[in-house]
């Protein structure tokens, strides 16, 4: 009793604060202790950010919108409820509609109209994205963040055009779109040197070519590139030249050989990464993996060396001694390693909390709960990619 009446007495802006680390759910949980909270829970400064998903129903979707007409983020999951929210609220600045299905042409016309300085959008992997909703975006000139991800209708002519009228792009994600090729990246870099801080791409139609022009990318701190099958040793050099990057994702890079990769890895560059990723890279090895640990020791928080079959027992001994840093390490498919050396993450990897061992053959239970008796807190990925727990090891 004595606790709500001390609740009731605290000024609004000091109930507001404290509502605003509750997640949506329970504010509506919350709305329901008096009028007072009830007012309070449905302020505006609540719910600048709103999701919709999963799906909710058409009156319920319209209805938030008449409500929260303040709302700066909004993510649904059913591009035809956009409608009321285009009607009733005027501040959207981002715009997520990831994987839906009646993304047509005509409703991001209505989008772009409604909301001209839109900031961020998401339409990963919505599959009616076509040359028409290209042109549309190209309207959007605030636009600094775009995500197009898996949007497979386009062209690389309507991607070229769409890019160039965007003059402040600052992120661009079209991983997934496999027949984007030299030109679309040339074009991007021409357009947006000066701005762009995050690129991720399919690689499958390109070569080393474009990325002559990476070292002038000065601002480019993240870049992403999945089947690198048509570029060399070249791109790592040019790569080593772009002293921004911080996170680097090189996927099925077959063409890059040992010695290309362990000079790269020498690199300036690669001392300042916290993230990369070299999965299917066919000639990582134990001596590349020496030559990674060796320059970064310091920085690196997230390693991802998927499928990378060459790496023995000696190659992951040598990150688990000399990875302090690593939080997270994902070695699908790496069968080759007993894992013997895994028993010293505890002394030697104190930071790690998320550890990838899905598929790998050759490391045997009695490793992993060895790990977890120490830091019960690390979740741990088992041959079978599911989360190992202590409480299902049976004691028999």
């Amino acid at each position: 009793m004595h606790e709500k009446k001390y609740l009731d007495s605290l000024p609004e802006e000091i109930l507001l604060y404290l509502l605003s680390y509750l997640k949506k759910k329970d504010l509506c949980n919350m709305s329901l202790v008096n009028w007072r909270f009830n007012s309070l829970c449905f302020d505006g400064s609540l719910w600048e950010c709103v999701s919709l998903s999963p799906r909710i129903s058409d009156e319920t979707a319209l209805k938030l919108s008449k409500k929260f007409q303040n709302v700066k983020c909004l993510e649904l999951s059913n591009a035809g409820q956009i409608l009321g929210f285009i009607k009733n609220c005027s501040c959207i600045t981002n715009i997520s509609l990831t994987f839906c299905e009646q993304l047509q042409s005509s409703i991001m016309q209505s989008i772009v109209k409604a909301w001209p300085k839109l900031r961020q959008m998401n339409i990963e992997g919505c599959k009616e994205v076509c040359v028409s909703t290209c042109q549309h975006i190209g309207s959007l000139s605030y636009l600094k963040s775009l995500n197009m991800r898996g949007c497979e209708w386009v062209t690389e002519e309507s991607m070229i055009n769409m890019c160039r009228k965007l003059k402040d792009l600052q992120s661009l994600d079209v991983n997934g779109i496999p027949w984007l090729q030299n030109n679309f990246i040339e074009d991007v870099f021409h357009t947006h040197g000066k701005s762009l801080q995050y690129l991720s791409i399919d690689g499958s139609e390109v070569t080393d070519e474009p990325f002559q022009r990476l070292p002038m990318i000065k601002m480019l701190q993240q870049l992403h590139i999945s089947f690198c099958e048509n570029v060399t040793d070249n791109l790592l050099i040019y790569i080593s030249d772009t002293a921004s990057l911080r996170n680097l994702s090189l996927r099925k890079g077959r063409n890059f050989t040992e010695i290309g990769l362990n000079k790269f890895l020498n690199s300036l560059v690669v001392k300042q990464l916290v993230e990369l990723d070299l999965s299917e890279c066919v000639y990582v090895t134990d001596k590349t993996i020496c030559h990674l640990v060796e320059t970064n020791n310091s920085t690196l928080k997230r390693l991802i060396l998927k499928w990378c079959w060459n790496i023995t027992e000696e190659g992951l001994s040598k990150i688990v001694d000399k990875s302090a840093s690593l939080e997270k390490l994902e070695l699908t498919g790496v069968d080759q390693p007993s894992g013997a050396c895994l028993v010293n993450i505890p002394l030697k990897m104190k930071n790690l909390c998320f550890l990838d061992l899905a598929c790998c053959s050759g490391i045997d239970d009695k490793v992993i709960e060895r790990i977890l008796l120490f830091m019960p807190n690390l979740i741990v990925l088992d041959y079978y990619g599911v989360e190992f727990r202590l409480e299902n090891v049976s004691r028999d």
